[in-house]
């Protein structure tokens, strides 16, 4: 059974991609943000990380820099609904930082099954900050 922790602000989009993440048999920990997510990963170990960009405290960007220098091995999927703010792109920038799939909002169950099928097949070198 894959470990997947799930990080989201929004405790709805948290709940749905809970649901159909244990309906396709994954065990799932849930965090609202960078900094809780970081002490979920103290003290259990996940095969994949789904967060979200846009969060208060410590947001996906930050938080991409603080897994790839604590678990450089670590499959993450970046998702985001907010595409641009200002002149930045997040999505393609926390790919460059070390994400190692990136998933704009809204996505299907299908979709998202699909990057993490994806995600968990890649090479470890992929992984590698650019």
């Amino acid at each position: 059974m894959t470990r997947i922790l799930v990080i989201d602000d929004d405790a709805l989009v948290r709940e749905s991609i809970r649901l159909a993440l244990q309906n396709a048999n994954h065990a799932v920990l849930e965090a609202s943000d960078g900094h809780k997510a970081l002490e979920v990963l103290r003290g259990q170990s996940v095969d994949l990380v789904i967060s979200d960009i846009m969060m208060p405290e410590l947001d996906g960007i930050e938080l991409i820099l603080a897994l790839r220098e604590r678990h450089p091995n670590l499959r993450l999927i970046a998702i985001s609904g907010g595409g641009r703010q200002g002149n930045i792109d997040y999505l393609p920038m926390a790919q460059k930082l070390g994400a190692t799939l990136i998933l704009p909002k809204p996505f299907t169950p299908k979709q998202l099954l699909g990057a993490i099928t994806t995600a968990l097949q890649m090479p470890a070198r992929s992984l590698e900050v650019k």
